[in-house]
């Protein structure tokens, strides 16, 4: 009696995991990212840059954290310096390829599948080029292409969370200066989803 009520139990617990699991968020926070470049000098500040991955089940309860940092990342408390996964960067490479090939390719792998759901985007977009004319193409395509991204993915605006500001620079000189804050949920089904297809489509290439 004993053991059929802790074998029923740690059913009950394991399928709370598993609905859990399947009713879950994938959350990217983005912070203090400011990177600047033009034709004499570029910087990209990655001492203040934060960049969080948390997996939340039932989207509230966090269970897994992973935090980078300039020399490494942090997965939980097990901290993992760069230089040790230096080996697999080939292979990161070589996946990162094929992957942009299947999103450009004849058989595409659409990011729609992910359905991303930006709940903030703070963005400050300074833009120059030597040429007057193209600087004012480029701010306007920037500015249209966000607006269409946000309005497809933010599912509640709020002015506080949600704005930018693009700002055509007029010197004789090719750069720009970008400040952003960013946070972006997914939902764990619609990541299995987009894996199970880059995974088919491959494997027919």
């Amino acid at each position: 009696m004993i053991f059929f009520l802790i074998v029923t139990f740690l059913l009950i617990i394991l399928n709370i995991f598993i609905l859990g699991f399947i009713f879950s968020k994938v959350s990217v926070n983005i912070e203090n990212c400011n990177i600047f470049s033009n034709s004499v000098f570029e910087n990209i500040n990655i001492d203040k840059m934060q960049i969080f991955i948390n997996l939340y089940i039932f989207k509230v309860i966090k269970i897994i954290s992973i935090k980078f940092y300039k020399k490494y990342f942090k997965i939980g408390f097990v901290k993992i310096y760069y230089y040790q996964i230096k080996k697999y960067e080939k292979k990161i490479i070589q996946g990162t390829f094929k992957l942009t090939k299947l999103l450009l390719g004849k058989n595409k792998l659409t990011l729609s599948i992910l359905n991303p759901k930006i709940e903030m985007f703070n963005m400050n977009l300074s833009i120059c080029s030597k040429n007057a004319a193209l600087t004012s193409i480029y701010s306007s395509l920037i500015g249209t292409s966000t607006s269409i991204l946000l309005s497809k993915f933010v599912k509640k605006y709020d002015k506080n969370k949600i704005f930018y500001k693009i700002v055509p620079v007029y010197f004789n000189i090719n750069g720009f200066k970008l400040e952003i804050k960013l946070k972006i949920n997914f939902n764990t089904l619609n990541i299995l989803e987009f894996l199970y297809d880059y995974y088919l489509i491959r494997n027919n290439n």
